[in-house]
């Protein structure tokens, strides 16, 4: 069956008797506020006071009330088309209503002036207030085809059907109500026949607007009301609108027009648009296609009544055929009873009935995770629309259930599937697949595995360790978790050795991809060693993960070597020690002292094998200390080892000269050779009268490297000694030979 929301079916019969549905407050015209909505500021004209010489729009009248909300305002709209303005108006409230319609209401033209200050040019265009037609002309002007003209008759003359009874609040609350009804009815017949309109005294048309901006003021005249009237003395009510220069734009389609295909139905929706600008109904139609003609959907327009629940205007169209496509065209209908520009979708209905659901017969457990499915179609001949079979499993009867990507063939009645999970309930299914992709599922039937192997070992096993307040350190394991869908958790193993026993660490099943650990970490022992057994349902094991040493914090500083020997020479230290036991040693650092300072400064980093070393920047005579500090991979240092010392000492043993070179002289021999450098030293010459005689000390020649003297003829050998004051001396230089000879006479 087609639903279809339709706001009005049929309103009047022959003597215009409505027959509308019991809708309390229907109010849905666009020009008119809500009942229960926040009230509206008073419209202002678009203009300033002062600069054009409007006056302003004059404040609604709030004293009349109805029930315990104050009289509304009247709601004023425009419309121009080149130099006809049509003015739709519509009073907020029932009491509104029914004082309009006593009193009636004046519209009045006024033009800007063109000079600043200057005062506008008003004209009134009703020179009698406009007030509701009579039957008889209501009757003449909408015509025998006019339906929301008898409407709004019928709402404005026609007799209250509401039986009295026997409470006076009872009756008054629902006379209350049928006011409402009749006012909300009367605006809505307005908004969709300018003859309802008319007739109502709600529409006027200026054929005479000039070009320009202009500025329409409709209000209601001062009702004529005898003194002791509950409305004497109601003050006027009135609203403004500014028309600007130009044809006012044709209304936009309807926004936000959706679709969703059912079986044999298209859902459709659209919003009934923003307060204030909203569509006071609508028209739907449909075309089969893309192309063609439209064709109505309904008879009546389809009123935009929505609730905070359904906050959309809803049609279906229970018409339509599967996987025909159809084209939707909706036009909203305005306060002037104008069309807006269409709004078009393209829609399909599907197939969505699945085919009849086929029986399990039997499950069997085949081997690991494999399981053979047996069924049965379903009683009677197959559909016609049956596109074969789909295997599904999940860990629970009612689903949800993960179906193979395979589709089986019609003829199919078993199958095999390898996705069971060991440890854990498994329930198949096989569900009847059309070619449409509805599917239709057996009821589930339980299958239980035998398992006898474990998950995959852990890999990436990882750790990280620190050190907490006092002895205590902190390891934590991290791995990544097996791919097996039983995996139950996971046992924790240690060892102080890698080839020693592991013991369980974990005494409960860790059930997580991290472990921590707390360990006494004030010790000398630098490493732990853990590994890692994953553990199924059925409590299976893995293989152990490989073994991974953990390297505990260090918060034991090494232990100091030990000098066990310091020997000086005339130019060096000569240092020798032990080793530090401690096997985390990373470096050495030798310091000394240099007396009398007693600061100790660092003379050398030395590897962690080192246990020797010479200290040869050292002066003779002054001693020196040493001590040493052995230094750990995490920056811990020792004790100072116990500190040596050793003072060079001086051998007396000076450099000797070199270069030394005699020659003969006219008189003797001259000795020349290297000076040294400036100091407290003396040169010594020595002389033997023969090659082979022993030589002997002959002169002192101070700091003079040279020496000269007389000598009868022979052959000479000559060295040089260097004597210092502080009682050091040179060992002699290589001896040098000369051969005096006669001088002849002339």
């Amino acid at each position: 069956m087609q639903r279809r929301t339709v706001f009005l079916r049929r309103l009047i019969q022959a003597r215009w008797v409505v027959a509308a549905a019991a809708w309390l407050v229907v109010s849905s015209a666009a020009l008119a506020q809500r009942p229960g909505t926040p009230r509206p500021a008073a419209p202002r004209p678009a203009f300033e006071p002062g600069t054009s010489g409007l006056p302003e729009a004059p404040a609604p009248d709030t004293s009349l009330q109805q029930d315990t909300a104050r009289v509304e305002h009247i709601v004023l709209r425009a419309r121009r088309a080149g130099r006809t303005v049509t003015l739709r108006w519509a009073p907020g409230t029932p009491a509104l209503w029914i004082a309009g319609n006593d009193s009636g209401y004046v519209v009045e033209r006024l033009i800007p002036s063109t000079t600043r200050g200057g005062a506008p040019q008003r004209t009134r265009l009703t020179p009698q207030p406009l007030r509701p037609m009579p039957i008889d002309r209501f009757r003449e002007r909408a015509g025998a085809n006019d339906r929301y003209a008898a409407i709004a008759a019928q709402m404005l003359y026609g007799q209250s059907t509401i039986p009295e009874t026997s409470s006076p609040g009872y009756d008054l609350i629902l006379r209350s109500s049928d006011l409402t009804n009749r006012h909300g009815f009367a605006l809505f017949a307005a908004d969709l026949s300018a003859a309802a309109a008319d007739g109502l005294a709600l529409r006027f048309v200026d054929p005479d607007a000039p070009e320009g901006l202009v500025l329409y003021t409709v209000r209601m005249a001062r009702p004529s009301l005898a003194a002791g009237d509950t409305l004497a003395g109601y003050d006027p009510v009135a609203a403004a609108v500014a028309v600007p220069a130009g044809d006012t734009p044709a209304t936009e389609a309807p926004e936000g027009f959706e679709m969703q295909p059912g079986d044999g139905v298209i859902h459709l929706r659209w919003p009934p648009g923003e307060p204030g600008q909203a569509f006071t109904a609508f028209r739907l139609e449909r075309r089969d296609g893309t192309a063609g003609a439209f064709q109505p959907l309904h008879t009546a327009p389809l009123a935009s009544i929505t609730t905070a629940e359904q906050p959309f205007v809803v049609f279906s169209d229970s018409t339509a055929q599967n996987y025909r496509r159809y084209t939707y065209r909706l036009v909203g209908l305005d306060a002037f009873g104008g069309a807006s520009a269409p709004a078009e979708l393209v829609a399909m209905a599907r197939d969505l009935t699945p085919p009849p659901a086929p029986a399990m017969t039997r499950t069997t457990h085949v081997r690991e995770s494999t399981v053979q499915i047996e069924w049965s179609p379903a009683d009677g001949p197959p559909a016609p629309d049956l596109r074969g079979y789909r295997v599904g499993v999940s860990g629970h009867p009612d689903g949800p259930f993960l179906y193979a990507e395979e589709l089986l063939s019609t003829s199919a009645r078993s199958a095999t599937d390898s996705r069971a999970v060991s440890g854990e309930p498994n329930y198949y299914t096989v569900a009847a697949v059309d070619t449409a992709g509805n599917a239709a599922p057996a009821l589930a039937m339980f299958v239980q595995l035998v398992d006898s192997v474990g998950p995959s070992v852990p890999t990436r096993l990882a750790y990280e360790a620190r050190a907490l307040e006092g002895r205590e350190g902190l390891v934590t394991l991290r791995w990544r978790v097996p791919p097996e869908p039983d995996l139950y958790g996971f046992r924790v193993y240690r060892a102080n050795e890698r080839t020693h026993a592991f013991a369980l660490d974990s005494r409960d099943l860790v059930q997580d991809t991290t472990y921590a650990d707390t360990l006494d970490i004030q010790t000398l022992t630098r490493a732990i060693y853990y590994r890692v057994v994953a553990l199924d349902r059925n409590y299976n094991p893995s293989d152990t993960t490989a073994v991974i040493r953990v390297v505990l914090p260090d918060i034991v500083p090494p232990t100091a070597p030990v000098f066990y020997d310091a020997t000086p020479t005339d130019s060096t230290v000569a240092l020798a020690w032990f080793l530090s036991p401690s096997e985390d040693v990373a470096r050495q650092i030798l310091r000394r002292a240099v007396e009398p300072d007693t600061t100790w400064g660092d003379l050398a980093t030395l590897r962690p094998a080192d246990s020797l070393y010479t200290d040869r920047a050292v002066v003779r005579g002054t001693r020196y200390r040493y001590t040493l500090v052995a230094v750990d991979s995490t920056g811990l240092f020792s004790d100072p080892a116990t500190p040596v010392q050793a003072r060079p000492y001086d051998t007396g043993l000076r450099p000797r000269i070199a270069g030394l070179h005699a020659e003969p002289t006219d008189t003797g021999a001259r000795l020349t050779w290297q000076a040294l450098p400036g100091g407290d030293f003396w040169y010594v010459v020595y002389r033997s009268d023969n090659p082979d005689a022993p030589l002997r000390r002959v002169a002192n020649t101070q700091q003079t490297a040279e020496f000269a003297e007389r000598l009868a003829p022979g052959i000479y050998r000559y060295a040089v000694q260097v004597l210092h004051r502080d009682g050091g001396a040179s060992p002699l230089s290589d001896p040098a030979t000369v051969e005096v000879v006669a001088r002849r006479r002339p």
